[in-house]
């Protein structure tokens, strides 16, 4: 049949131009170019990195604090009346620590709170790239999509030319008569128009594809053959797939935990303190120093276990653990809030999937007949049977039904990639082990 002939040239012509040079684009290369293009995958790799450097910052909360000092005292440096300073006269070095012994648990929850913000950033950012797939894949889609109608509109374009010549000569041979002449004339004019348009929607889709993979489809693209069948069974498997492994949810998950970490180390805040403090040191004293000095050691040291109960600290205490409860609140929220929305996404785009699949099952048989109308009323009016009005609605109907099988196809791949993106699933193994 005639579009199977039309499918079959266009892959001759896909075929030639790969060994002309040009490079098929599959969707997982547009994945991968864009996951090495995007600033988006940098800012989520800085926001983790950010994350990791506040978790050190947790983790110093259980080790000592230490510093050293130098003091320096000289006769030459004070008034001639002030004398009680003159056994210190000549330089200090001290060595000084505190080691936390107990902090109520706000520093061991502290930390576990930093780690879980951590896990929670690891998630966003597995959530950015996956989106950025999905935004590359459909990028993908759309300009396979684009071209596809120009394809279809130059096809229609170039019958309309004939069918215009044809009935040219018919209307000069006294067959055919004015009004026929108009009307073929002015379905050309119109597929004009139209082609025009679809040649600026391609323009715009190939310069989005470029923004997204940061490369230009220069080559033909290898259009997405893939079923959701293959990867998911039905609704409610998408949906247990989406629960078990939606990153946003994840991250939501490990944001509530966070928090309620975050709300123990607030509470630990009101707790005593011990802690063992030590200080060491030694003395460079002046000659006059010593004689005033004279048995006193040179260096000295002592170990002090101090308990701080705190009693009233300006209210911040309080006022962080009334904060830390509401963060708890607001997170737990918010993951019912990320759950309700990831069902209904879900939902949406699997019935998506299933209307377009039935779409595109109608468009070809749509397809099919149009071209079997279109060839019978071609050889109809050849032979005078048939009037150019019947031959223009044949071949508009026919290009309607390739645009519809076209838009079936984008529609059923678009949800496709946002589904497989909700699930965290879209981004091909291959480059997850990079």
């Amino acid at each position: 049949m005639f579009f199977r002939l039309f499918v079959l040239s266009s892959c001759v012509s896909v075929s030639a131009l790969i060994a002309a040079g040009a490079q098929a684009q599959t969707v997982d290369e547009a994945i991968v170019a864009a996951l090495k293009h995007s600033p988006q995958i940098e800012i989520g790799e800085a926001n983790t990195a950010s994350a990791r450097a506040d978790r050190f910052g947790a983790v110093g909360r259980l080790l000592p604090s230490v510093s050293a000092n130098i003091s320096a005292s000289s006769e030459d440096w004070r008034s001639q009346d002030l004398n009680r300073l003159q056994a210190e006269d000549g330089i200090t070095y001290s060595l000084e620590f505190s080691q936390p012994i107990f902090q109520g648990g706000s520093a061991l929850y502290g930390l576990r709170d930093a780690n879980s913000s951590v896990v929670a950033q690891s998630f966003f950012e597995s959530e950015s790239r996956q989106l950025v797939a999905q935004s590359a894949a459909t990028a993908h889609a759309a300009l396979t999509l684009d071209r596809d109608i120009v394809r279809h509109r130059t096809k229609s374009l170039d019958l309309l030319l004939q069918q215009v010549d044809f009935t040219d000569r018919r209307r000069e041979a006294g067959a055919e008569s004015l009004i026929a002449v108009s009307q073929a004339r002015s379905r050309m004019e119109q597929e004009k128009a139209e082609l025009a348009r679809a040649e600026a929607r391609l323009a715009a889709s190939e310069a989005a594809y470029a923004r997204q993979t940061g490369r230009p489809a220069d080559g033909p693209l290898i259009p997405d053959e893939e079923r959701i069948e293959d990867e998911i069974q039905s609704l409610a498997d998408a949906i247990a797939k989406a629960l078990d492994s939606n990153p946003r949810l994840q991250a939501s998950d490990a944001l509530v935990t966070a928090a309620e970490h975050g709300r123990r180390s607030a509470r630990g805040e009101l707790a005593p303190k011990l802690s063992l403090d030590g200080q060491y040191q030694v003395y460079d004293l002046d000659e006059s120093a010593f004689l005033s000095n004279a048995g006193r050691e040179a260096n000295e040291f002592q170990l002090v276990a101090r308990l701080r109960i705190p009693l009233f600290q300006q209210g911040q205490n309080y006022s962080g653990l009334q904060s830390a409860r509401v963060r708890v609140a607001r997170e737990q929220a918010a993951r019912r809030e990320t759950r309700l929305a990831l069902e209904e996404a879900v939902t949406a785009n699997w019935t998506t999937l299933v209307a377009a699949s039935s779409a595109i099952s109608a468009a070809q048989s749509a397809v099919e007949a149009s071209e079997i109308v279109v060839e019978g009323q071609q050889a109809e009016y050849r032979s005078g049977s048939a009037n150019i009005q019947d031959v223009l609605d044949g071949q508009r109907d026919l290009v309607f039904a390739r645009i519809s099988l076209s838009q079936a196809e984008f529609d059923y791949r678009r949800a496709r990639y946002e589904l497989l993106a909700t699930v965290g699933r879209l981004i091909p193994p291959t480059v997850l082990t990079e």
